[in-house]
This record gives C-alpha cells, structure tokens and sequence, in this order.
C-alpha cells in the first residue's frame, strides 16, 4: 500500500493527486511516495467537526495523528483532553452472518442459532469524542473505542 504525501505540507492527497491544504494539484515530479504498512499507519479517525478540516485522519505509530488539510502531524503531547460524547454499537451483519453459517455447518440447526447470537456480540462500539488541545483548538471525531483506548493511552503517556 502506497500513501502520497505533499512534498510541501507532508500531507496526504486526495485520490487525485490534489492536495487539500495547498489547494494545489501535484505532480508526479513533486510526490514523495511513501510506502506503509499497517503498522505505520493505524485505524481510521473520522473528524466530524472543529477547528480542523472534517474527513478521514490517521492514527498513526506512538500515538500522533495525520488530520486532514494539517500541515505534519498533531502530537499526543498537544492533547489537554479527551471526553467521550456518545457511544454507537455497529453492527456487522457480515460477521453475524459468517458465525450463522458456520455454526449451522458444524453444528446443523442449533447452530444456526448459537452462531448467530456469537455474531450478533461481535458488533463494534463507535465512540465519539471531544479532543481539546493546550491551545485551545478543538476536535470532534468518532473512532472505534478500541482505537480511542490506544490514543488515550498514548496522550497520558506523553504528559508525564
């Protein structure tokens, strides 16, 4: 998996190769091509509102994330808190159908049944969050709570 990135603003560009914080479409001349693994960079943060742009961001190793039209990354350190405002529960209809399935193929009816009540407990839990940094800026985003767990974790590691 490839990510480019603006030579200019590090940030990362859209599917068409124009960059949201420089308004400014690239050329292949000017991208530095980036390759990443899951590992470099993490699960998804959806920015809902703020005093950034909205869209997709990163989280990235050790905490810092990419946000969108942000010139570099913010780092957990600039974090002064983070509240939860709201808690969702999606639920994955594929993985309730997989267990289903499966449950019905080792376990005939019953477990059809059992493998569906499995399936229905693997939902995921969207959490969304208020994020105020020290200078007072602030960011709405919603991130499965597996993802805010880990961001949490890195923002109190950092202001030891």
């Amino acid at each position: 998996m490839e990510i480019l990135v603006c030579d200019r603003c590090d940030s990362v560009l859209n599917v068409s190769g124009k960059c949201p914080a420089c308004d400014d479409k690239q050329g292949l001349e000017d991208v530095v091509i980036e390759p990443t693994n899951f590992s470099e960079i993490g699960p998804r943060v959806d920015v809902l509102e703020g005093d950034f742009l909205t869209g997709a961001a990163a989280l990235l190793q050790g905490g810092w994330l990419r946000l969108p039209g942000y010139a570099g990354k913010l780092d957990p350190g600039s974090v002064y808190s983070i509240d939860e405002v709201n808690t969702a529960t999606v639920p994955q209809l594929r993985t309730q159908v997989a267990w289903a399935l499966g449950g019905l193929a080792i376990f005939g009816p019953a477990g059809l049944i059992a493998g569906a009540v499995i399936g229905a407990a693997r939902n995921t839990v969207d959490v969304t969050f208020l994020m105020i940094l020290h200078d007072r800026r602030r960011i709405v985003a919603k991130a499965p709570a597996k993802t805010l767990a880990v961001l949490r974790m890195a923002v109190a590691t950092s202001q030891r």
